[in-house]
């Protein structure tokens, strides 16, 4: 270090560029995305809430017996006038997860056919897992929601839990869906 010249210079000068800036915006708007994500759900779910079906809500739990949502059997339908069930995504990982925290998730299920999408039957593959569905019929054009909820009260910490939820629909190309999330358990 020479005499007479602050240490600070170099910081100083460093500062005064535009890199620290950009990254201190760029810090800003990925925490603010984050937060809107988590608090207001994905951009697709705060676009257009009017595209979102919410009928009788349908819990799901775990059971050796399918819960069935419907009586008797649903009609085989022509291709042309089927539902057709799209999921966006099917997968979330919760990263860690406290013990003592419940972490719940929304799965969008939406119907791209020309027919009404019936849910006939659910189950969850754990009993720390339950789902909610906010309507069992999805009209054409629609979509509807399936909030994964997981409790990992029973799990060990250290561990890495990945859970499901299985749905049989009347969707002729896809009689069977299924979501999953996963969490590593923390004490």
């Amino acid at each position: 270090m020479e005499f007479g010249k602050s240490p600070f210079t170099g910081i100083r000068r460093f500062l005064s560029g535009s890199l620290p800036w950009a990254a201190l915006a760029l810090l800003v708007f990925g925490v603010g995305a984050a937060l809107g994500w988590s608090l207001l759900g994905s951009p697709a779910q705060r676009s257009n809430p009017d595209r979102f079906v919410y009928n009788e809500p349908v819990q799901l739990m775990h059971d050796q017996m399918h819960y069935r949502m419907t009586s008797g059997t649903i009609p085989t339908q022509s291709s042309e006038n089927a539902p057709d069930i799209n999921l966006p995504v099917t997968f979330h990982n919760f990263g860690a997860v406290k013990q003592s925290q419940v972490a719940s998730w929304d799965f969008e299920i939406a119907n791209r056919g020309n027919a009404m999408l019936v849910i006939s039957s659910g189950y969850t593959t754990c009993g720390c897992t339950t789902a909610e569905l906010s309507s069992a019929d999805i009209p054409p054009g629609k979509s509807g929601l399936v909030t994964v909820y997981f409790d990992p009260q029973q799990a060990s910490p250290g561990t890495v839990v990945r859970r499901g939820v299985i749905l049989e629909t009347n969707d002729p190309q896809h009689p069977q869906v299924e979501f999953w999330v996963q969490a590593s358990v923390e004490k």
